[in-house]
């Protein structure tokens, strides 16, 4: 054990508050800046989209709220910035068509916020359950999950194309690009855990210690 301390159970109404005005500040500008992009009649702008993304947005306090502790910030800003680059600037601002590769952009910044959810989600495991891991099961965990995600996010959007007449995928290289792209950013996270042990709040027991260089 590293003598780092894991998190606590408390209580819900913190859990509530530390949500709250962590998501506060971009539920205010998906809502303020998409109303003024509309008025001003700005084209391809789906407000409608952009207003149903403010709920998604408690997302890391619900989840906070039914494990019993939080979500350490870094990651909860990390899945804001994603939500905002994404869904919220991507699609309905429809960034995606006027930015090339703003796409590939996001899905390599999913790869990396997923391997970020699975270090978390070993780090309480680990704390929590008394039994430490080895190395190389953490670090394959870890990646499997960034590649898991991507991968089962190219599944939906084939399932929607050929249901309800989404047009997501434009072809297969676009699709193996977006499964490539969050792979790569998993596989970034695990360079830097690897190498500079960061982010340390979201490392568990098993990553913690020095790797031999």
């Amino acid at each position: 054990m590293t003598g780092e301390a894991s998190s606590v159970t408390v209580p819900w109404q913190r859990i509530l508050r530390e949500a709250v005005l962590l998501a506060m500040p971009f539920q205010v500008v998906f809502i303020v800046l998409t109303l003024a992009l509309d008025a001003a009649h700005v084209p391809h702008v789906k407000p409608a989209l952009a207003l149903l993304l403010v709920p998604a947005l408690w997302v890391p306090g619900a989840i906070g709220l039914l494990v019993r502790f939080p979500m350490p910030r870094m990651l909860q800003l990390h899945y804001f910035v994603f939500m905002s680059i994404g869904p919220y600037a991507g699609s309905a601002l429809a960034v995606y068509g006027l930015i090339p590769g703003w796409d590939k952009v996001v899905h390599f910044d999913s790869g990396i916020m997923l391997a970020w959810l699975a270090l978390w989600t070993l780090r309480e495991s680990e704390l929590r359950g008394g039994a430490v891991l080895r190395r190389w099961m953490s670090l394959v965990f870890v990646q499997l999950v960034a590649m898991s995600f991507a991968a089962a996010w190219e599944i939906c959007e084939f399932i929607a194309d050929h249901t309800i007449g989404t047009h997501a995928q434009l072809n297969n290289a676009d699709t193996m690009g977006d499964i490539i792209g969050g792979t790569l950013g998993g596989l970034v996270s695990l360079l830097v855990v690897w190498w500079f042990r960061r982010p340390r709040s979201l490392l568990p027991p098993s990553l913690l210690k020095p790797a031999q260089r």
